[in-house]
């Protein structure tokens, strides 16, 4: 037996009593930032104050406000009767592997393309790239799994943006939503900074195309960690770095649960971060959580908008009213339909991976190459069943 669950029993009893105690330290704090919040909101110098701290102090993610006050709750719009394309794009990634016998990477990016309301069927459009095609001068990016995953959020958006602009073109003038799984704000470390330089300006060309042919563009991300609003007060009472058990395991989400009623959005605020600032203008990011669930049982989500639509309040209600007649669909699921639609079609299965290999090998083989065996420990993993 692997596992000595003898061994666990005690171990698992003591984390319990540590997850008792840090929810009681979780429900003190959520009284302590409500308060703060509730006293914020109030104030009229609010965005000096914090813009004030923000000169002296460095943040990695922090909250500002725009033109709503920061405790403003709004119940999702009516679904208008105009007939939209509503667009949602995932994709996932085989990593290079070392101990195979052939080392390769590949992403698959899906776009799920509906009407809704217009009884046309959607559609389903994929694409696959090999990433270690001379073309793409991505070999020396392929060691690292960080860049990998970079790699693939920036083909899934941009084959995306693609595909809005015929949306876009096609539509004759109704608007398009384009939705993507996770933050529109690309997340890598400075290590990596020079060697992601050309993905990450890629990347901004296609905030920049969308921005262009007015796509209403958004990162959903359920079930969301951040702590940009709460970090936002830490700012403001200057309380950052200060007793770190007073705000154990408060996220903006905890907070935000409980006042959000199933349907509404908070405020817009605008999210500071290093990669943030680095943006070109008209693509740095603004954010509003939504509340997904149903009462007595919030699900808070955040979501991400670009510049362009953050300052269109028409857009925002848009996005807001189709968002939550998304998380309707699928029984039981508060999620966007679309967007699970996408993660279905992009995700790439172990056979599928196995498949390839087997393609490749044979190419070789016919071609008269010599093929590579496993590594020793690959084959010693297979030996015993395990991937």
């Amino acid at each position: 037996m692997p596992v000595n669950f003898e061994q666990l029993r005690p171990q698992i009893k003591t984390l319990c009593s540590q997850i008792l105690v840090q929810q009681d330290e979780r429900r003190a704090a959520l009284k302590l930032i409500s308060r703060s919040f509730s006293q914020a909101a109030d104030r009229t110098d609010l965005l000096e104050a914090l813009l004030s701290r923000l000169r002296t102090v460095e943040v990695s993610g922090c909250a500002l406000p725009r033109s709503e006050r920061i405790d403003t709750h709004l119940p999702a719009p009516q679904l208008p009767e105009q007939i939209i394309s509503l667009l949602a794009a995932d994709g996932s990634q085989i990593n290079p592997n070392r101990h195979d016998e052939i080392s390769f990477g590949l992403v698959n990016s899906a776009v799920f393309w509906m009407r809704p309301g217009s009884g046309e069927i959607p559609k389903i459009m994929t694409e696959t790239r090999m990433m270690d095609s001379p073309d793409d001068q991505l070999q020396e990016l392929m060691t690292d799994e960080e860049q990998v995953a970079l790699i693939r959020d920036v083909a899934e958006r941009r084959f995306l943006a693609d595909i809005a602009g015929e949306a876009a073109q096609s539509s004759a003038g109704d608007p398009v939503l384009a939705l993507t799984d996770g933050p529109l704000q690309l997340y890598y470390s400075q290590k990596s900074h020079e060697k992601a330089k050309p993905l990450i300006s890629a990347y901004y060309k296609v905030l920049q195309d969308m921005a262009a042919d007015q796509i209403i563009t958004a990162g959903y991300t359920d079930r969301s960690r951040s702590k940009f609003v709460v970090e936002m007060l830490a700012l403001l009472n200057d309380a950052r770095g200060t007793d770190e058990k007073k705000s154990l395991g408060v996220t903006d989400s905890s907070f935000f649960s409980q006042f959000l009623q199933p349907g509404e959005r908070s405020a817009v605020f605008k999210l500071i971060s290093p990669s943030v600032i680095q943006m070109p203008e008209e693509t740095q990011i603004s954010f509003f959580y939504l509340n997904c669930g149903k009462a007595g049982e919030p699900q808070i989500s955040r979501v991400e908008i670009p510049e362009w639509v953050a300052e269109n309040p028409k857009a925002i209600d848009l996005l807001h009213a189709h968002l939550f007649a998304q998380t309707r669909i699928l029984p039981g699921v508060p999620y966007p339909f679309a967007l699970h639609r996408a993660h279905e079609e992009a995700m790439v299965r172990l056979k599928e991976k196995d498949q390839i290999k087997a393609l490749i090998v044979h190419q070789l083989a016919a071609s008269g190459a010599p093929i590579p065996d496993k590594s020793a420990k690959q084959r010693t993993k297979d030996l015993s069943g395990i991937y």
